[in-house]
């Protein structure tokens, strides 16, 4: 939507204003005054120009004078769109039927618009204000605050969330102290990929959780699961000589051989300690080799899954971009043909054309007689200029139309292209996407066979 600042307004026999001029200069202005001083008439003034309501947001006002003045009401507004002039207007035309036999007339009251100069029909006034971007759709909501806070609370909350959608996520997150990191990962993602990635991350951080139990069986399982038959070897084999030590110890009287054999069993003994020593110290050893070796394989094993997680999140939004690129260039291309084939109704400038001047018309309409040669000659002059007014205005329409159709065309023509380019790129990272995907699967599945052999869970 467009900024659109007001720089003046003038009255012409509006209501209770015969001349009024109102230089508001662009800038918010507060208006101030006696009641019955024209407060409310400033307002109706901008609300019938823009939307044929006033200020209570009624339809169709009455804005003529209040005295029966037979004049032409009338509103002139300069304003500024998005820094750039623009002079809008519009006036009441009041025509009055022949009276008929019970002397009734019919009076017809009939609004007219221009813009810079140029007249306009009401349907060309709002098609030229809309393509400067005056949303009429909005205008009355936007602009006025009972039109918004009349409305049911339902319907209140539908125009809330239809203008919060024409603002992308983006925009929203970082207005928002709280959503940095949303507003990070909006960059690459929409919110919907956004939240199935959180989601795809709890899951994975809960099975994780669920397994820590078993990790730590498998840990102290891996502890005893280790080939130590050489050292159990050893430590049999010094139990052998320590019994048999004993067996003489228990035969034998001298106290010398005693002496001897117990201190030959305390170095045995010594020797036994040391191998135990030994045995849990490559115990130890492996069992520490194993879990760095499983830690480093888990670590990497979580890193490849972050990272297909991020790529299959990728692939997604590939796959969205695939189908929302190319709705957009089809949309594109049947707008494209529609307006293309369009043709201007020019019915009207082959009416004003086949005009001519009839005999008719150089009957005075007051006596019925036929005038004189020079008064025929004025006619004929004023009817050609008026038909000549006439040709060019409805000229200039068409015009205004093939000008509309052809900057509208290039529109199109750029919103297909870009369509077109965005589907080659989504296309393109989808490729992309699915092809990492098989990588570091292979990757992963490798790391699971690896932890599989490492019998650490």
């Amino acid at each position: 939507m467009s900024r659109v600042s007001i720089k003046r307004i003038e009255l012409t026999d509006f209501k209770g204003q015969h001349e009024k001029e109102i230089l508001l200069n662009g800038t918010n202005a507060i208006v101030a005054g006696k009641n019955g001083s024209g407060k409310t008439t400033l307002a109706d003034s901008w609300y019938w120009t823009m939307a044929d309501k006033d200020y209570l947001l009624k339809n169709n006002p009455d804005i003529r004078p209040d005295d029966g003045r037979d004049c032409v009401p009338r509103v002139d507004m300069e304003l500024e769109i998005d820094g750039k002039p623009l002079n809008i207007a519009k006036y009441q035309k009041k025509s009055v039927s022949k009276p008929k036999a019970d002397g009734t007339v019919r009076v017809t009251l009939s609004n007219k618009y221009e813009i810079n100069g140029v007249a306009k029909t009401e349907k060309a006034f709002r098609e030229d204000m809309a393509i400067k971007g005056i949303d009429f759709d909005n205008f009355i909501v936007l602009s006025h605050i009972d039109a918004f806070t009349n409305q049911k609370l339902a319907d209140m909350r539908s125009v809330v969330f239809s203008m919060a959608s024409t603002h992308p996520d983006l925009e929203i997150a970082q207005e928002c102290a709280d959503c940095e990191e949303v507003a990070k990962l909006l960059n690459d993602y929409r919110l919907d990929e956004i939240e199935a990635m959180n989601k795809a991350k709890k899951k994975n951080a809960d099975e994780r959780i669920d397994s820590i139990p078993n990790q730590i069986k498998g840990l102290e399982m891996a502890k005893v699961d280790i080939d130590v038959a050489e050292l159990e070897l050893q430590k049999n084999a010094i139990k052998e000589r320590m019994n048999q030590i004993q067996k003489q110890l228990d035969s034998i009287s001298d106290d010398s051989q005693v002496d001897a054999l117990r201190l030959k069993m305390n170095e045995i003994k010594a020797l036994m300690i040391e191998e135990e020593e030994k045995a849990q110290k490559k115990v130890d050893e492996e069992y520490r080799r194993r879990k760095e070796e499983f830690n480093r394989t888990t670590s990497e094993k979580e890193e490849l899954e972050r990272r297909i997680s991020n790529v299959q999140m990728d692939l997604r939004h590939a796959e969205s971009g695939i189908t929302r690129n190319a709705l957009e260039l089809q949309n594109a291309r049947g707008r494209y043909k529609t307006l293309r084939d369009s043709t201007y109704d020019d019915s009207e400038i082959q009416k004003i054309e086949a005009e001519s001047f009839g005999d008719e018309l150089s009957i005075c309409p007051t006596c019925g007689q036929k005038m004189l040669d020079e008064q025929i000659e004025q006619a004929k002059e004023q009817f050609e200029s008026s038909k000549k007014k006439r040709l060019d205005m409805a000229r200039k329409a068409k015009e205004d139309w093939e000008l509309r159709k052809k900057v509208q065309l290039n529109s199109i023509a750029a919103e297909g292209n870009a369509a077109k380019t965005d589907l080659e790129e989504s296309q393109k990272a989808k490729e992309e996407s699915e092809s990492s995907v098989s990588v570091l699967e292979d990757e992963l599945a490798k790391i699971a066979a690896e932890n599989k052999v490492q019998r650490m869970p």
